[in-house]
């Protein structure tokens, strides 16, 4: 269990019986008290030789903005060798420094230009039994690194603030400070270095930086140091289950290059764990949030300070600028500006997620493209794993999104991934799956789908949210096929959510001579635009009709919701930065919607005009369609089956639908 210190009576400091890690000892006690220490470390000559190697390898794991490790690279071979050649140059110094130290982990640490390579303050894994044993990072940069340029930040005595296994993976594990890491952000102290210095933490102390905004990548090397004697350790929040356990394996180097947060997250959510480690035993996972009033006390009685540059820089950044902060607030929570968000109303040019050029482009010009993409074998599995899971049939409309069991939830999660994941990953590229769904028609009046685009759940300032929609049945007109709208995805840029008047709320009857049906096969789906308009009428087939949905973005894309307080006088839209976990955590799906979001963080609130669509600007976009009579050239055209464009209904967005239509709200 957590354990965090409450009081500024209480440290939790280095057990007596562990020996220096320090050869000095003046450094072993500066990094006791402040759990950090900065020392010279590499020469001209030896920082030249490593930017010079940098510059020669091949990076797959690099993001053209942002931050990333060499760790992340999916070659082995890859990170064995820089780890190799990382330590071959620092080893010399390693032993001036360290008393009887070994290595156990490197890797070149980078934060490419854009303002998106922020890394809020955290705490990193825990590598070693810390009753017993302590391990550090040894953080070079390769270039001098300032406030500019993301120089890294720490906050002195953090170290002792919490007692806990930092485990893997993240999001899904959450911290003490998961809900705090921007409001504290004004507490990190930035190191401002020359290249060859090193910032030596404890990976219990809390660090991280501001984006680099300088033209070129900041460049640093990360070693993990630790008494030679330690074994490492790692710790793992098991999935699925009520009642979570963190797992201990006793492991080697060699499992840090098998082992990336991203590949642990993805093992995570398709219900595995690491195989082939020692299982030292098992732990309950239970998290106990930090408090932000006592957490600013501990920060202030250690000698911290809030910066209030840093804090108005950062919400300048994040688009909030000129939001007050005080120079000595009495609570984080209450003085640290939130970070922004700002709407831009012009459609960004949508990045690339499909391998297929063609694919693609009609992606971008329609908002939707079919695809033949599982075989009868796949649907034959998943149709028997959907009825093993719900003997019983259903009424109305119907998606697992809906259950309050979150271990059913990830189940399902889970067989969709392992059954698709060939497949998604054929046609995708640049890509992260975000959640696998069953959606269901019953056969009666409930199971229409009104028209509707789904809720915004990315930034769509820079992405797009994504779904993989596949029936399990034929479609036809009988039961529940979906209907399209081609090119709506582009008339309007909005925000949606469950509380947000929709841009067709005054044109629904026109819309709806527009909409164009989709009859797809069994194991053929069609991939489209969350924000395209969509509508599916009542299933009439004496069956079930069940549908897989997978939604996706790109592996760059932030996840946001929006929420619209309808009780204020003047109408404005919150934004809530969350994080990819959304879909497997978030319980207001099922039971209020239209609640204020009880998750992520806020980044205030957003100036929307809440735009409208009328049947003029349907004409102007639509001149061949005859809005406002009886038939439409779009609605008369054959239903689609077999091209390679369609519209269909977003999976979870289907059922906040139905949710929204039985309470009689209106419609997103």
């Amino acid at each position: 269990m957590t354990r965090i210190a409450t009081s500024p009576d209480l440290h939790l400091d280095r057990p007596a019986a562990m020996r220096p890690l320090f050869k000095s000892s003046e450094l072993q006690a500066d990094f006791d008290r402040d759990g950090y220490v900065v020392v010279p470390f590499l020469d001209a000559d030896e920082v030249a030789a490593l930017n010079a190697h940098y510059a020669s390898l091949n990076h797959d794991h690099a993001t053209s903005q942002g931050f990333h490790v060499s760790l992340d690279s999916t070659d082995r071979a890859f990170k064995r060798a820089t780890m190799d050649k990382l330590q071959q140059a620092a080893r010399a110094r390693i032993d001036q420094v360290f008393d009887r130290a070994r290595i156990f982990v490197a890797s070149y640490v980078v934060k490419e230009p854009g303002p998106r390579g922020i890394v809020p303050p955290h705490q990193d894994w825990t590598f070693v039994d810390e009753s017993r044993f302590v391990s550090c990072t040894v953080w070079i940069p390769l270039a001098r690194t300032t406030v500019d340029n993301g120089a890294l930040g720490v906050i002195s005595g953090s170290h002792r603030l919490f007692d806990h296994a930092r485990a893997s993976p993240s999001p899904q594990c959450p911290t003490p400070i998961g809900d705090l890491m921007f409001q504290i952000f004004p507490f990190l102290a930035i190191k401002e270095m020359e290249a060859g210095q090193a910032l030596i933490f404890n990976n219990r102390t809390l660090h991280g930086s501001p984006p680099n905004l300088s033209e070129v990548a900041r460049v640093a090397v990360g070693i993990g140091v630790t008494h030679e004697e330690a074994d490492l350790r790692h710790h793992y929040l098991l999935p699925g289950g009520e009642s979570q356990q963190i797992e201990c394996y006793q492991v080697e180097p060699e499992f840090f290059h098998e082992y990336s947060n991203t590949s642990l997250s993805q093992l995570y959510n398709e219900g595995g764990r690491p195989e082939g480690q020692a299982t030292l035993g098992l732990s309950p996972f239970v998290r106990q949030p930090a408090d932000a009033a006592a957490l600013t006390e501990m920060f202030v009685r250690d000698g911290n300070h809030f910066d209030t540059a840093l804090g108005e820089r950062m919400a300048r950044l994040l688009g909030q600028a000129g939001a007050p902060a005080s120079a000595e607030p009495a609570s984080a929570s209450a003085s640290v500006p939130a970070p922004g968000y700002s709407f831009n109303a012009d459609f960004p040019p949508m990045k690339r997620v499909l391998r297929e050029l063609g694919l693609q482009q009609a992606l971008e010009r329609d908002g939707y493209v079919i695809v033949d993409f599982i075989d009868a074998g796949q649907v034959a599995a998943l149709e028997e794993h959907y009825r093993k899971t719900h003997p019983d049939p259903v009424e109305g409309f119907y998606a697992s999104t809906f259950a309050g069991d979150k271990a059913y939830r990830e189940d399902v999660d889970r067989k969709i991934r392992e059954v698709c994941n060939d497949r998604i990953q054929a046609l995708t590229r640049d890509i992260k799956v975000i959640f696998g769904s069953y959606i269901v028609k019953a056969s009666d009046e409930g199971s229409q789908m009104n028209i509707h685009q789904d809720m915004t759940l990315v930034d769509e300032n820079e992405f797009c949210g994504i779904n993989i929609w596949c029936p399990l049945v034929d479609l036809d007109e009988h039961n529940g096929a979906l209907h399209v709208l081609p090119g709506s995805h582009r008339l309007l840029r909005t925000l949606r959510g469950s509380t947000i008047p929709a841009i067709y709320d005054g044109v629904r009857d026109e819309i709806n001579e527009l909409l164009r049906p989709v009859h797809l096969r069994a194991g053929q789906a069609i991939i489209f635009d969350q924000s395209i308009i969509h509508f599916s009428p009542p299933n009439h087939s004496g069956s079930d009709r069940v549908v897989i949905n997978i939604f996706f973005s790109h592996e760059d894309a932030r996840m946001l919701i929006c929420h619209l307080d309808r009780s204020q006088a003047e109408p404005k839209v919150e934004v809530f930065e969350v994080d990819d976990s959304l879909l497997h955590v978030y319980e207001h799906f099922g039971t209020d919607i239209n609640a204020r979001p009880n998750i992520g963080r806020s980044l205030g609130m957003v100036d929307y005009a809440f735009p409208a669509l009328t049947p003029d600007s349907l004409r102007q976009h639509y001149p061949a369609a005859a809005i406002g009579s009886t038939q439409a050239s779009i609605a008369g055209a054959a239903p689609m089956a077999g091209e390679p464009l369609a519209g269909a209904a977003s999976g979870w967005r289907g059922w906040l639908q139905r949710l929204l239509a039985s309470r009689g709200a209106t419609s997103r």
